[in-house]
């Protein structure tokens, strides 16, 4: 049975009762003030969420003992009185987000021990007052975001023993204050990102043993500690893009052993020291440094990387590789990304070690020459990208003494010299070893206006 009164519904078949007030914007100021009283009893999901409600006062729900979701978001509320939750043992999810709460005061949340997800982005949260998650035994999931929090305090987060994800994106957090996450003990995954910190100051994320995946996008940061990390044992996924690092050293990210995804994309590194991987990111398997103002990589800049299988530089201002550079650590590399940068020779040696590489992106560079022998030694490579360079030959010798078994070759918008030069590749595609990835990426030749397919060229001086 089902019953409506104005924007009020009971659905008895599915036990859900709804009060949804200005949901759509055509009727401002219509949706109670105050919670109801007879909201049937055996309501499991209870709808109040686009009303006028101010204040949620003691005992609003006692009578809703088998409710296990109620949704508040997108009223007014600024109060939430003492006992406002008593009566819901079954309460699984709360939702509260987009009110107007400035505070969390001590047993805002008591007696819901069954709530395993707590909403309150959204708010203009300030404070949260020491044991205002009492009560919250069973919490798994809170969402903070959009807030106006300024300093993690010490014990802000105490007695929320089960919580596995703490969300607190977009707020005003410039301090972390030493043990903030005391209490913290299951949560895997902390979401900081959109925030005002700028310094990661030693021991920053104590208490955080089980954290697998820290977010710390579109913040500050310029400055990392050594020890800065300190008690992340665990930590898998670290997110540093869009903040303002601009050198990377030694011991910055010491203690990330079981990191495996580092991100550092979009910020202002221009170098890499010697050195900065070899402690702490044995298990990194994939490393994004892309976007940054990285002009010039040496020997012994990715020393320690030794499981990176993906290593992505696209978007720099990389014009100088030295030889042997790859060969310092990176003998798991398959995948490396260097499109958009300002190389524009590659010379012999300058890949080095790169046994594993399958895939080897360098388009939208400013590359004119491939050295003989430049590629020698990549026999695991199937991909290669040179699109929209300033080749004008490829010559067959820039493999070395032995050409891939298989490649996928990218060469569209170079100001190729279709000549014998060129035969090898013809020659590949008569075999089956080398293909292209559509039709349309086929070479085109700026000395006629022949099509690539209706070329014909002597190869037998190749031997091929």
């Amino acid at each position: 049975m089902m019953w409506t009164v104005d924007a009020q519904e009971w659905n008895s078949e599915t036990n859900v009762y709804s009060w949804i007030g200005d949901w759509d914007g055509w009727r401002a100021g219509e949706g109670i003030t105050e919670v109801q009283s007879d909201i049937p009893a055996q309501a499991v999901r209870v709808n109040l969420y686009y009303n006028q409600i101010e204040v949620v006062r003691q005992n609003s729900f006692s009578h809703l003992s088998v409710c296990e979701e109620l949704r508040l978001n997108n009223n007014k509320i600024h109060t939430i009185e003492s006992g406002a939750w008593d009566g819901l043992v079954s309460l699984t999810e709360l939702q509260l987000y987009s009110n107007q709460i400035e505070v969390i005061r001590q047993d805002s949340f008591s007696h819901l021990s069954a709530c395993e997800e707590l909403s309150l982005g959204g708010n203009k949260i300030h404070t949260i007052e020491s044991g205002a998650w009492d009560g919250l035994s069973s919490l798994r999931v809170l969402w903070l975001s959009n807030n106006q929090i300024e300093v993690v305090r010490q014990n802000s987060f105490s007695h929320l023993s089960e919580c596995e994800t703490l969300v607190l994106n977009y707020n005003k957090i410039h301090t972390i204050e030493s043990e903030a996450w005391i209490g913290l003990s299951s949560v895997r995954v902390l979401s900081l990102s959109g925030n005002q910190i700028e310094v990661i100051r030693q021991n920053s994320f104590n208490n955080l043993s089980a954290c697998e995946e820290l977010n710390l996008r579109w913040n500050k940061i310029h400055t990392i500690e050594s020890g800065a990390w300190n008690g992340l044992s665990s930590l898998r996924e670290l997110y540093l893009e869009d903040n303002d690092i601009e050198v990377l050293r030694p011991g910055m990210f010491s203690g990330l052993n079981n990191c495996t995804w580092l991100r550092l994309y979009d910020n202002k590194i221009h170098t890499i020291q010697s050195g900065t991987f070899q402690d702490g990111l044995s298990s990194i398997q994939t490393l994004d440094l892309s976007g940054n103002e990285i002009e010039e990589i040496t020997q012994g800049t990715f020393l320690g990387l030794t499981q990176c299988t993906e290593l992505i530089l696209y978007g720099n201002k990389i014009h100088t590789i030295q030889r042997g550079t790859f060969q310092d650590g990176l003998r798991s590399l398959q995948k490396l990304h260097l499109w958009n940068n300002k190389i524009e020779e590659i010379t012999q040696g300058m890949f080095l070690g790169l046994t594993q590489c399958r895939f080897l992106s360098l388009p939208i560079n400013k590359i004119h020459t491939i050295h003989n022998g430049a590629l020698e030694g990549m026999k695991s490579l199937t991909e290669l990208s040179l699109q929209v360079n300033d080749l004008s030959t490829l010559p067959w010798t820039i493999f070395g003494k032995e050409h891939p078994a298989r490649l996928v070759l990218h060469l569209l918008i170079n100001p190729l010299m279709c000549n014998s030069t060129l035969c090898w590749i013809k020659e590949g595609e008569q075999q089956g070893w080398l293909t292209w990835d559509r039709d349309e990426y086929k070479p085109q030749c700026s000395n006629t206006n022949t099509d690539w397919d209706d070329i014909t060229l002597d190869c037998t001086h190749l031997g091929l």
